[in-house]
């Protein structure tokens, strides 16, 4: 048994889009549209061999998946241009006549199947000796049914009449270019047209067999499908990933609180609270500052040392409705005095006397006069606050900048975070550390996935970032801890000197830094049994946009580390200069879109036009290109590849 797949189209409406010779290498979801379609034909068990219709002078295709698939055979014909069209497309196959007495699959390459077995597909055809067998899914659009094709079956599935773009709709079934085709029918169809086949369509050869007496029938599949013939599929197919959020930050902390009201919610230096107190004391603070002259929507600067009191201030912010500007006691005055500004700051809550040293003196309050006040709690707004969180960033050219979150964006970061690697933990409650940062920018997915799904967080002292023994002690206590790769290597190097010293922390989330090889295969060979996540991403999308999980087993198999495939919710692109999709293989820009992007900077719309810009496939979005370069490997991950702006094809 043979396949055909169908990839010699132009494309012409979606170029303006992409870069890559042929749409059916558009990467999406970190593989070319065309893999997804070879993948699955790898499984069919009687498959012998591909064949892949290309156009002339198409050399993408074949530099990319060479002579075999999956130890499948490929083969590569060039369609005529002179003789365009689907059916002339599948007569470009030479070798045609040889297959006359078995059947044959034929596939158009940019379609996109979630999921879709070519062995029940083949069993249907041969139980039911069907001469043709299109494969038929069920869609309530009534416009891609007329712009694709249509059967008209019985209850038992036989085709009665085929109908290329239907004026009227008389089922909700539309064709899709996935066939399973008697080679014989294929041959008597080229002989009764003379090898011509100007204006004919698929459905053309469901009428040859009916006309002979022969019977089709439908193979109904239940899978999400899309043709890639325009912008709107397009951006269908790119957010296919994406996943509705119903869960809202107040309802899921409401839960914990009310299932685990004497949980441990977070730990610092012998001290500790419950998720009760936590609730407690939020709800002190917020409405506390509610009687400071401060109004639903406004934003909070904060600037603490690492503390629980920090916290309690995060989430006493957000239930007072308003959203909140981390400031970090080692920025410079006049970066804080910037960012104040920039965020139309009228109240400062610090602790430890901070806040001294800008000039919001009559605005500052303590922390600790703030939560001790004994007036009587007003009542708090209904929500928490809808509109953003606040981010600071070491951003371009060094400039401490401010990143404006929205909230739905914080649910999917830590959803994501919960699936794929508090999960992995296997454990119904977890110990959480926060190590390289407790500033909201680095750390907010260790904070807010604790504190979300009722696991226990561990603030580590800032001490043990230069002192090995120390880090690997408070390690020790913890289930699962952020770390850069300079404490990575750190690790080693003291575990090497000392091996009687262990590490048995689960999970480890670097960030921060590149994640080199040399630097995490030095690791495993000390710590066989921790996973590393590598992350990557910046505030101006949430912290994290890409994952990539790694055990010692898989190390052994990288020559790099990537930095994976994009989170919930989250769409990645990598773009020319022209910001057009480049194919696999290729270095080009990197850049973010979807749920979890900034809405742009601190009030600053120069300093935000010139990082953001209008999404390529959804006009109503906004995109951010990052600075940094990369390149999608065959593995269909994504991989860092600098900060460079020379593009050349990846070797």
């Amino acid at each position: 048994m043979i396949a055909i797949i169908l990839a010699a189209g132009k494309g012409s409406r979606l170029a303006s889009f992409y870069s890559c010779s042929s749409k059916c290498m558009l990467p999406f979801q970190g593989k070319p549209l065309l893999e997804r379609t070879l993948y699955r034909l790898s499984h069919c068990n009687e498959l012998e061999k591909i064949y892949i219709v290309i156009r002339t002078q198409e050399e993408e295709i074949p530099a990319y998946f060479g002579s075999n698939y999956c130890s499948i055979p490929i083969e590569y014909c060039v369609q005529n241009s002179e003789y365009p069209g689907i059916i002339n497309a599948v007569y470009s196959v030479k070798d045609l006549t040889k297959y006359t007495n078995e059947d044959i699959i034929i596939n158009l390459g940019d379609e996109y199947f979630e999921e879709l077995d070519f062995n029940s597909v083949i069993k249907e055809h041969k139980v039911k000796k069907s001469l043709v067998t299109p494969v038929v899914v069920y869609s309530d659009d009534t416009e891609e049914i007329k712009s694709n094709y249509t059967v008209n079956i019985t209850e038992t599935g036989e085709i009665i009449d085929a109908i290329e773009k239907p004026l009227s709709i008389f089922n909700n079934y539309v064709g899709t270019g996935i066939l399973i085709v008697c080679g014989k029918l294929l041959q008597d169809f080229a002989l009764k047209c003379n090898y011509k086949f100007e204006e004919k369509q698929l459905v053309d050869w469901m009428k040859f067999a009916m006309h002979t007496n022969g019977h089709c029938y439908v193979y109904k599949s239940g899978t999400r499908f899309c043709n890639l013939n325009n912008q709107k599929n397009m951006e269908y197919l790119y957010t296919l990933s994406y996943k509705e959020t119903s869960k809202t930050i107040e309802d899921m902390f409401s839960k914990v609180v009310e299932s685990y009201p004497d949980r441990i919610a977070v730990r610092y230096e012998g001290q500790s609270i419950t998720f009760k107190e936590l609730d407690e004391k939020s709800n002190s603070f917020a409405s506390n500052i509610l009687q400071e002259d401060f109004k639903h929507g406004d934003c909070v600067a904060l600037m603490f040392t690492r503390s629980i009191e920090q916290i309690i201030a995060f989430i006493g912010v957000l239930k007072a409705g308003g959203y909140y500007l981390m400031l970090d006691e080692n920025f410079s005055k006049k970066t804080i005095e910037y960012m104040v500004e920039k965020a139309n700051i009228k109240l400062l809550i610090s602790n430890n006397g901070l806040a001294i040293k800008i000039g919001l003196r009559n605005r500052i309050i303590d922390f600790a006069a703030l939560v001790k006040r004994q007036e009587k709690l007003v009542e708090l707004p209904e929500h928490f606050c809808d509109k953003v969180f606040i981010l600071c960033t070491s951003g371009y050219e060094g400039l401490r900048k401010g990143a404006i979150i929205n909230k739905n964006s914080v649910v999917n970061l830590v959803i994501s975070m919960k699936e794929s690697v508090f999960d992995a933990c296997k454990k119904e409650h977890l110990d959480v550390g926060v190590c390289a940062s407790v500033s909201v920018n680095s750390s907010i997915q260790q904070i807010y996935t604790s504190l979300l799904y009722g696991h226990t967080l561990h603030i580590i002292p800032t001490t043990v970032k230069s002192r090995p023994e120390h880090l690997i002690f408070y390690l020790n206590q913890v289930d699962v801890c952020d770390i850069t790769p300079s404490m990575i290597s750190l690790i080693t190097k003291h575990i090497r000197i000392h091996p009687e010293t262990a590490i048995y922390t689960r999970h480890l989330i670097s960030s921060g830094e590149e994640l080199k090889k040399a630097t995490i295969h030095s690791f495993f060979q000390q710590c066989t049994s921790t996973t590393v996540t590598n992350v990557y991403g910046l505030a101006e999308c949430t912290v994290q946009s890409m994952m990539f999980h790694i055990n010692e087993g898989i190390e052994q198999g990288l020559k790099r580390i990537p930095i994976g495939k994009p989170i919930r919710n989250t769409r990645v692109y990598l773009l020319d200069s022209d910001k057009r999709i480049i194919s696999p293989g290729k270095i080009g820009d990197i850049w973010i879109a979807g749920d979890g992007i900034s809405l742009g900077y601190l009030q600053d719309v120069e300093l935000t036009n010139s990082r953001f810009d209008t999404d390529i496939i959804n006009r109503n979005k906004k995109m951010y290109k990052t600075g940094d370069v990369g390149y999608l490997d065959l593995d269909g991950n994504m991989y860092y590849y600098g900060r460079v702006d020379t593009k050349m094809k990846f070797k």
